[in-house]
């Protein structure tokens, strides 16, 4: 639809604090690396708000969150006019859930990015208790049932399954590292910068201050890690609260075994408080919250620590630190977790698992532009 030799990308997106501090930072990295391409940013501000523009390829990310539902001939409306002036349309949910895609809305984009994809491609074929195949998991086993039931939609054309793919994680952006204990005004200020340009479309120094500060955490990643240093102590500081009863019941099992144990802390505490003790103690236990992958699984990658969480095998995500060497898996019925067998556990084997994990988490954090550049052209090239 454009009459320029270089390929018009335009990413649409909101003002959340996921999707600029994590889910455009590849974009952004991207368009500094890239020249090939044109990349322009559109900051729609609420669902509703109408993008009037047109291009090759058109990236829209979170912008129907709040709305799939309630809304559904809005977001149909929406995309129709959308894929009239773009030539491919790429939905970008990257909402916390592996299974809580929107099928109905397929034949109207093009493709379907998620933070995460199953394994098992037979699962997105029937519903699941409460969106999430963990809450599903737990209705099932254990009958937990919700006051306001939910269930994930369902594929109906398994050609709908080429549309998926997976993007990224919220590990592909900026979290507080190391300098945040030495200037703790660097990530804020970030944060501020990062927030307030996206209003006005993202300039030269914006982008060079989001490359900068992943460089900065590919740095720290680089550093060694002295486990025999550290505390033998798990840190799990969980909150319960604002969950649904069958997302919400693998933390509640979690802190039922827990208990009064001295040795692993869950009170919650001040940010600062939290990211220094993760780095003082060898282990991080951390359960699923709205999605599998959390905030804490790559704080403790950053932090030297031990990665353990209920099992991952069943999705596919990015960056994939998940692997079974490198994070210490439990059973989603925790029949395996024994307080005394992971402080027992030899200090080689938790060292091997650390450095595996931070070693990947590093190599994806330097190929967040490629990734970015590699995929947009794989799906604007068919």
């Amino acid at each position: 639809m454009t009459t320029s030799s270089k390929l018009k990308v335009l990413v649409a997106h909101g003002q959340n604090s996921i999707v600029l501090m994590h889910s455009i930072i590849p974009f952004l990295i991207a368009s500094q690396t890239n020249t090939d391409i044109d990349w322009q940013f559109y900051n729609f501000v609420d669902c509703y708000g109408k993008i009037n523009s047109s291009g090759d390829t058109l990236i829209i990310i979170r912008k129907y969150k709040d709305i799939w539902r309630s809304d559904k001939e809005y977001v149909t409306n929406d995309l129709i006019d959308l894929k009239k002036r773009f030539n491919k349309v790429i939905y970008f949910d990257d909402s916390a859930g592996s299974n809580d895609i929107h099928f109905e809305f397929f034949q109207h984009i093009d493709y379907y990015w998620k933070r995460s994809r199953l394994c098992n491609d037979d699962e997105y074929f029937k519903p699941m208790y409460g969106t999430h195949p963990f809450s599903d998991y737990y209705h099932r086993e254990f009958d937990i049932v919700d006051s306001n039931e939910a269930f994930s939609s369902v594929c109906v054309d398994k050609n709908d399954l080429k549309k998926i793919k997976v993007a990224w994680n919220i590990g592909a952006g900026l979290f507080p590292s190391s300098f945040l204990l030495k200037d703790a005004g660097l990530y804020t200020l970030a944060r501020k910068v990062v927030t307030f340009v996206s209003l006005f479309g993202f300039a030269a120094p914006s982008r060079n201050l989001v490359n900068n500060y992943i460089k900065g955490m590919v740095d720290e990643l680089s550093l060694p890690v002295d486990l025999s240093k550290k505390k033998n102590n798990i840190s799990a500081r969980l909150t319960l609260a604002g969950y649904s009863n069958s997302i919400g019941a693998q933390r509640k099992f979690l802190a039922d075994k827990i208990g009064t144990n001295t040795y692993i802390t869950t009170a919650l505490t001040s940010k600062r408080h939290y990211l220094k003790e993760m780095r003082g103690f060898r282990s991080t236990l951390s359960p699923f919250g709205w999605g599998e992958v959390c905030y804490r699984d790559f704080e403790a990658a950053l932090s030297g620590s031990l990665l353990i969480k209920p099992s991952m095998s069943h999705i596919n995500t990015w960056p994939n630190i998940y692997d079974e060497n490198a994070y210490c898996s439990l059973n989603w019925d925790l029949s395996d977790f024994n307080i005394k067998d992971l402080r027992e556990l030899p200090l080689e084997k938790i060292s091997l698992k650390v450095n595996i994990a931070r070693n990947v988490y590093k190599k994806s954090l330097a190929e967040l532009g490629s990734r970015a550049t590699s995929l947009v052209l794989e799906c604007s090239g068919d």
